[in-house]
């Protein structure tokens, strides 16, 4: 991700470092089996459309 700054420009890459968001989610449903707050429920979509509007 580091190296890719260097090619790409910052705005059109910071789409890709709010994806990294899913991983614990993933492993909390997978792994722990915990479940997701609602809190995070309303946030998420919000936080994805804000990245991909970001990034056009």
């Amino acid at each position: 991700m580091t190296l890719s700054f260097g090619y790409a420009e910052a705005s059109r890459l910071a789409t890709y470092e709010y994806l990294a968001f899913l991983w614990p989610v993933l492993a909390d449903l997978l792994i722990f089996r915990l479940p997701l707050a609602s809190s995070f429920m309303a946030a998420a979509p919000l936080v994805l459309l804000g990245a991909t509007v970001a990034s056009m």
